[in-house]
């Protein structure tokens, strides 16, 4: 992807299998450019923003934004499908190839003690990442940035690659005192897909959505939807749309004038006697015997 994109600059080969390119970009004609959303076979790229501002949109619609002294982690582009460049960018890309870059894994991993990592345990750890991690600024970037500035441009990509094992590390280890930890943002994603999943939910209460229907509006599998919402809801969504339902039924049982019916039918229910089931199991009265109760007590 950046290996395109920056095709025209210098690349050189740092280590075996990873080559790097220095770059500050000021053509506002290619920073309008878009960046190809592609990476070749066996290949990974490490992206240390200096300055500037990327913004990625990945195949659920969620938009996520790169931005001074951010990280990005790339193996796979199939969940990307579109990213622009906002802003100029300047700062340091690794290009990969992990076939070859074994060896120079090896040697770090001999190099700074003896450290357990392969390229297998690298791949396997972006894979649940789906291929992209951004680390956002924070507290380990932030000072591994503040260094870089004190070093000559030949030497900058040479403390890339070492800070580059550092990252892979502190992610494969999950130290939490580091404040690096893609898992936590992960999270936060995930969290906030299923906030929009419920807000989708409620606004169509009336109607009989099913899991593909959620599935189809968000572009995500069925089994990510049903797994990611029950990870933060603690029931299936099928019950969190029924529990929904009748807690809007109470409401309007108490303070509309609506036949038991239209409600029912308000609510996505063809009559009424599903509704009144469902009603009496959560509420432990039909919904004419809630009604009547909440009207005179």
């Amino acid at each position: 992807m950046f290996k395109e994109y920056f095709a025209e600059d210098t690349w050189v080969q740092v280590m075996p299998g990873i080559y790097s390119c220095v770059f500050h970009e000021k053509k506002s004609e290619r920073a309008s450019k878009p960046i190809p959303v592609k990476l070749a076979t066996g290949v990974s790229e490490i992206f240390f923003c200096i300055h500037g501002k990327i913004t990625f949109r990945r195949d659920t619609g969620q938009v996520e934004q790169l931005t001074d002294q951010g990280i990005l982690l790339l193996s796979d582009c199939g969940h990307l499908e579109d990213v622009k460049v906002q802003k100029p960018l300047e700062g340091i890309c690794l290009c990969i190839c992990r076939a070859a870059a074994g060896e120079s894994l090896s040697r770090l991993c001999e190099a700074y003690g003896d450290i357990q990592i392969t390229m297998k345990q690298v791949g396997k750890m972006m894979q649940e990442w789906n291929g992209v991690c951004l680390i956002p600024r924070q507290g380990w970037s932030q000072s591994m940035f503040c260094s870089l500035d004190h070093l000559a441009v030949e030497n900058q990509a040479q403390y890339c690659i070492m800070k580059c094992f550092e990252l892979v590390y502190l992610l494969y280890t999950g130290d939490a005192q580091t404040g690096v930890h893609p898992g936590a943002w992960k999270i936060e994603r995930q969290r906030k897909l299923v906030e929009d999943i419920q807000a989708f939910l409620l606004e169509n209460l009336s109607e009989r959505l099913t899991i593909y229907d959620v599935c189809q509006h968000f572009h995500i599998s069925p089994t990510s939807c049903k797994t990611c919402f029950r990870t933060y809801c603690g029931i299936p969504i099928h019950q969190w749309i029924s529990q929904r339902r009748m807690e809007k039924a109470a409401i309007l049982l108490e303070e509309s004038e609506l036949p038991v019916i239209e409600i029912a039918q308000s609510l996505g229910y063809s009559g009424c006697s599903q509704f009144n089931a469902s009603f009496k199991k959560k509420y432990g009265e039909t919904p004419s015997q809630y009604r009547k109760y909440v009207r005179y007590h």
